[in-house]
């Protein structure tokens, strides 16, 4: 309804029809980069070498953009993120912002997001052993004979396969 503000808390986890786990709400967020499906929100980071979140933007466009590659050596997951984004919030004793402390910053958010996503991916891959991100169905339109392949193979091409990461 109208006012009503809708909040992602996290979601779970199936493999096999059965309950693997949860995912928090990074980790979540963090499926949701890969798979394209930000379109908003805000992102806190810390602006210099403190571990303070001292710096917030909020996102105001993303394109995410998945090549699925798969050679002889094994299987890589291509994902490149662009955001757009707007500065709501910045902590710091510096005066004004200019071009070099804008460029830091959107290298520290970049940063942050990709370290998001990494946890996620590393998560999925080692503990809960389950693609999440649902890119089967990516390399199958790219790769039509992966169609043929059981669920426990291409279980394991996701097992070994690569996140080549550009945000």
């Amino acid at each position: 309804g109208q006012g009503e503000e809708k909040v992602q808390l996290g979601c779970a986890v199936f493999r096999d029809y059965k309950l693997v786990d949860y995912l928090t709400p990074s980790e979540t967020r963090g499926v949701n980069w890969l798979r394209g499906r930000v379109f908003q929100g805000a992102i806190s980071f810390s602006s210099g070498s403190s571990e303070m979140k001292d710096t917030v933007v909020e996102i105001a466009n993303v394109k995410t953009k998945l090549e699925p590659v798969l050679t002889e050596e094994g299987a890589a997951a291509r994902v490149s993120i662009a955001i757009t984004a707007g500065l709501v919030e910045y902590l710091s004793e510096e005066k004004g912002v200019d071009e070099q402390v804008m460029t830091r910053l959107e290298e520290k958010c970049s940063d942050e997001v990709k370290r998001e996503i990494l946890r996620t991916w590393e998560r999925a891959q080692r503990e809960l052993q389950t693609d999440v991100f649902q890119f089967g169905s990516k390399f199958t339109a790219a790769y039509p004979y992966l169609i043929q392949i059981k669920p426990e193979e291409w279980r394991e091409v996701f097992l070994n396969m690569a996140l080549e990461l550009d945000v």
